[in-house]
Formats: structure tokens, sequence, C-alpha cells
């Protein structure tokens, strides 16, 4: 009952941190689906610089060739039923290189770890 408690607390802060058009959240046989659509990234003439700010990161990445400013970037997070005592949030953003992904997802599981067991959303 703590994890849904909190998986629940952690979806409130994200919904007050994002608008209506950025943030969607949904239950599906009581596991949690966020998609979170990335407002704050510029693009520069190599890549692009995505601020994240519910994890407090910033990350740059080399942009496909075949992105392009107007593209929608958007990331899904899935919260196993045991998050965030035991397990972290799954991470999906199918736009993102395999190696990026990896990276970010690396970034989000350590700051689960550092959280010990409790909601990532809003770690300054």
């Amino acid at each position: 009952m703590m994890d849904k408690q909190q998986q629940e607390d952690e979806l409130l802060v994200l919904s007050s941190m994002y608008s209506e058009d950025e943030f969607r959240a949904g239950v599906d046989d009581g596991v949690h689906h966020v998609r979170i659509r990335i407002a704050s990234c510029w693009f520069t003439s190599t890549g692009l610089i995505i601020l994240l700010p519910f994890v407090n990161l910033q990350i740059y990445i080399r942009a496909p060739s075949s992105m392009h400013a107007t593209d929608p970037l958007h990331l899904t997070f899935t919260y196993p039923i045991d998050y965030p005592s035991k397990s972290p949030p799954v991470l999906s953003a199918p736009w993102l290189p395999r190696g990026m992904l990896a990276e970010l997802a690396a970034e989000l599981q350590q700051q689960w770890k550092d959280a010990q067991g409790t909601a990532v959303a809003g770690i300054p």
C-alpha cells in the first residue's frame, strides 16, 4: 500500500510541474503509465539538449538526422507495482538512440537508488 500511495503522490507532483498538454498518466491492471512531452529542449547545430526538471537532469544527445525541431519529444515511464520501494521506474523513449536511452535510464536508476526507495520526482 505504501508504494501505491507514493506513486500517487509522485503523479500529483509531476502533474503540478507540467501542463495538461505535456503530462498524461493512466493505470492499466494496477500499473501506472506516465507520458511526458518534453518542452524544455534545444536543438543545436550538432545535437539536442534536454532538460528534465523532475529528476534535476540535463542531457545532451547527438540528434539523429531524421529528427526535426518540430517533432514532439515524449518520455514514457511505467511504475512497477513495487515502485519505489524495490524497483525503479521503467523508461521508454523510442526516438532516443539506444546508447542515450541506456544512459538516461542508468541516471534515473541511480537517482532512484540515491532516494533509497522513495519516489524520484522532485529530488533536488
